[in-house]
């Protein structure tokens, strides 16, 4: 998932520009840090998954395990750390191969592939993780089969040390930062978040309660934690609203949740009535432009045929569509 880092420039300095945007004295500004992501990892593209070759090319003994992790390669040559281990147990045959598969990384040129060097002896998943990972080979497609390559000495990195350049200028996001905290011109407010929001709900059964019933929002427990300051809010308000209509069997019609950080409220904005079958991309953008800088969008519904349907996932792009208990996906959006 993207790395944002909330800074704030410093009263005394002159305009700042880090990341394609313009950081001014007295506000929040979340940076993307032009950090790659390892393959699998949360919100980008499919898991890592595996399967048997269809071939006895490798080595792979029945009934043992092997065990796998992957890393991402920017385009200067630089690598993240590594996925989460897959594993794999042979089938019913001796010697197979092994097949991974991925979701392809933003910014990533290739992948390495790293796996345990006993192949042929593991008895279990947690033993297989357990063993060294050393490196067997890389592509720059989205999968890759192990049919018993050799291991060799490297590692996967402990350090993400990938920086893509965010804003497409000659320097990346951390030259830029580096020269700016070096001369005193901005200052950090927080540490890493995977959003660029300041104000995201507390997803949690004691945080947050949404409701979607026929024609009919409601939000009956509502927490927000502000990611510059650590602080959580009990928002001054539940919401009910039945405002918006299904205009029938070809509309349907958008909404919005926001959160009001100037009067700790939740608010809903509508999209009109005339909005299409399927409301664009485009059109969301228009109607999220709307909103004032004290506005943060949480959530996203529609409502067709008195069915409402949380769509956030739709409309954020890159971003699976919230949760209970799953803090790591709040919504993420940014227009301008």
């Amino acid at each position: 998932m993207p790395t944002f880092l909330p800074l704030t420039a410093i009263t005394r300095s002159q305009r700042v520009r880090i990341a394609g945007q313009y950081l001014k004295p007295g506000k929040i500004y979340f940076v993307d840090l032009g950090i790659v992501d390892a393959p699998g990892e949360a919100n980008e593209g499919a898991p890592i998954t595996t399967e048997a070759g269809a071939t006895k090319t490798g080595k792979l003994t029945e009934a043992y395990y092997a065990a796998y992790v992957l890393t991402s390669v920017d385009v200067s040559g630089r690598e993240t750390t590594a996925s989460y281990p897959v594993n794999i147990k042979a089938p019913a045959e001796a010697e197979v191969s092994v097949i991974l598969k991925w979701g392809a990384v933003p910014h990533a040129k290739k992948y390495r592939i790293y796996a345990n060097v006993a192949t042929g002896n593991v008895t279990s998943a947690a033993a297989a993780e357990a063993e060294a990972l050393k490196l067997i080979g890389e592509t720059e497609s989205l999968t890759f089969t192990d049919t018993g390559q050799t291991r060799k000495a490297t590692t996967p990195p402990t350090v993400n040390t990938t920086e893509y350049n965010v804003a497409g200028y000659a320097w990346s996001t951390h030259k830029e930062l580096q020269n700016h905290f070096a001369i005193g011109a901005v200052q950090q407010l927080g540490g890493y978040t995977p959003s660029n929001l300041d104000y995201i709900p507390v997803i949690t059964p004691s945080g947050w309660e949404l409701k979607l019933e026929s024609e009919k929002v409601k939000v009956v427990k509502s927490i927000v934690e502000q990611r510059s300051t650590g602080r959580v809010f009990a928002v001054g308000n539940e919401l009910e609203t039945s405002a918006f209509k299904s205009g029938g069997a070809t509309k349907t019609v958008l909404a919005i949740i926001v959160y009001n950080s100037l009067n700790n409220k939740l608010e809903t904005v509508q999209a009109a009535e005339k909005t299409v079958e399927v409301p664009t991309q485009a059109e969301f953008e228009t109607l999220a432009k709307t909103l004032p800088t004290t506005s943060q969008i949480l959530w996203v519904v529609k409502t067709k045929i008195k069915v409402v349907t949380n769509v956030t996932s739709t409309y954020i792009k890159g971003y699976s569509t919230p949760s209970l208990g799953d803090f790591a996906n709040a919504p993420v959006v940014s227009f301008g």
